[in-house]
């Protein structure tokens, strides 16, 4: 038998095999319906916290310390209170330990976050401004600078055990999705495609011996671009895209069946890009639409008052607590006035919602310090004082927020792309968001 038939037989074979590989990895993990009504009902066996985890996938941000403390304040085992002088002053809202604390057998990350928190004055309180950045005033004194960047230092080592605390109490590696799934995937797909585009350039030359060294290259090429993209899905179709690309102008001149081919292979692939690779990612994607739904004031007539406070709750860890009180605020109001007891966790929850911006908007500016400056003698006479800042900073206690420069209006900018529906676009900022977290900086806690 000639080589260019044995050639021909191994890349059918191959491109068969793949693909019917492909379609059963889809068939068993992959083929969850992710779109559809989403409940509060179907949330509410998920604790605040594992809620802020599943979101997180997996890794712990600034936001979880909220999180913790909801989760604490929604079992009731802490009040919430602001003294009248401080009224305005977000940043001293204070949160006490009742008495049922003492009976209640909390869970071992539950314990930490008591333990890191609240200091025996008067009663376990915590203040809101033991762990909060510089106020605007502040920015230009170096020694108050230097007081908290090692704030920011001990903050972040606190919370990188309370991390370790929380995979043995939550086992975060449940809630990822196993990777070696979606490369095996990625990586057949791959294959299917580069060996029908190679089987209908080179079928018909005579030199068949050529096909060998570029469907090695090709494949290399593709496990490099794979590779480097982190086994993408966005990845494969790009590459999917170019070679059906070569292949229609290879159809409009040579054989026009080509495009029914071509039509085929992208039949195959739509719902691998579409839908998820198993449940974890299902689970994430399904909070994603959550968060949505949240922001897009899907839930303007829950008549439960605890239902309510949970979607309230969910809103602050999800990152669009803001967004979701002003979407909410006529029917929030109303529920108020027809259940006056109501009024006081409304309350805490707007003072929750302005407090997470308000403690953390300037400490970028800290983590950016290099800790030197030098007097500027200018030609009128009069001398300032100019700072070292890095060009960037990267923080594993931002990256919830806005890992790209941490400013306060990152709840406007998380909604205008959840808004959006485009699931590839928030992707790709959730993985930039994981990669700035591989270069945290710490910092030292200091007393209020």
């Amino acid at each position: 038998m000639e080589l260019s038939v044995w050639v021909t037989m191994i890349a059918v074979c191959l491109s068969i095999f793949s693909l019917f590989v492909c379609l059963c990895i889809w068939a068993i993990k992959g083929c969850y319906y992710v779109y559809g009504l989403i409940y509060p009902q179907s949330y509410e066996k998920y604790n605040i916290l594992e809620l802020n985890l599943i979101y997180n996938r997996g890794k712990v941000y600034r936001n979880a310390i909220f999180a913790g403390l909801l989760s604490l304040y929604n079992k009731g085992l802490i009040t919430i209170s602001l003294h009248p002088k401080h009224w305005t002053d977000v940043r001293k809202l204070r949160f006490t330990l009742t008495e049922q604390f003492e009976y209640t057998e909390l869970s071992e990350d539950e314990q930490y976050l008591v333990d890191w928190l609240f200091q025996h004055k008067e009663g376990y309180q915590f203040r809101l401004n033991t762990i909060a950045g510089p106020l605007p005033n502040e920015t230009e004194d170096i020694e108050r600078l230097q007081f908290y960047r090692e704030r920011l230092w001990q903050l972040n080592e606190d919370l990188a055990e309370w991390k370790e605390v929380l995979q043995n109490t939550w086992n975060l590696k449940k809630l990822q999705e196993k990777m070696w799934i979606r490369k095996l995937f990625v990586l057949l797909g791959g294959l299917t495609i580069t060996m029908i585009c190679i089987l209908l350039f080179l079928g018909e030359l005579e030199e068949i011996w050529l096909v060998s060294p570029i469907i090695v290259v090709g494949f290399g090429w593709l496990l490099i671009f794979l590779y480097v993209t982190d086994w993408s899905r966005n990845a494969l179709l790009i590459y999917a895209g170019c070679m059906c690309a070569v292949c229609i102008i290879y159809g409009i001149v040579q054989n026009p069946n080509v495009l029914l081919i071509i039509i085929a292979i992208f039949c195959c692939l739509l719902p691998v890009y579409v839908l998820p690779f198993s449940r974890k990612q299902l689970r994430y994607s399904q909070v994603r639409w959550f968060k949505r739904h949240l922001m897009r004031g899907k839930y303007q007539y829950v008549d439960d008052p605890q239902r309510l406070e949970y979607l309230i709750q969910a809103s602050i860890v999800l990152q669009c607590g803001e967004v979701f009180m002003d979407r909410h605020q006529e029917w929030i109001e109303w529920q108020t006035d027809e259940h006056e007891e109501n009024h006081t966790f409304l309350m805490h929850a707007w003072q929750m919602v302005e407090a997470e911006a308000a403690i953390f908007d300037l400490y970028p500016v800290v983590a950016r310090w290099r800790g030197r400056y030098e007097v500027v003698h200018s030609e009128d006479g009069e001398d300032c004082v100019a700072y070292y800042y890095d060009d960037y900073y990267s923080s594993d206690y931002y990256d919830a927020s806005d890992p790209a420069s941490g400013d306060s209006d990152y709840y406007s900018s998380d909604s205008s792309s959840d808004s959006s529906s485009n699931d590839s676009s928030s992707d790709s900022s959730s993985s930039s968001s994981d990669s700035s977290d591989s270069s945290s900086s710490s910092s030292s806690s200091s007393s209020d």
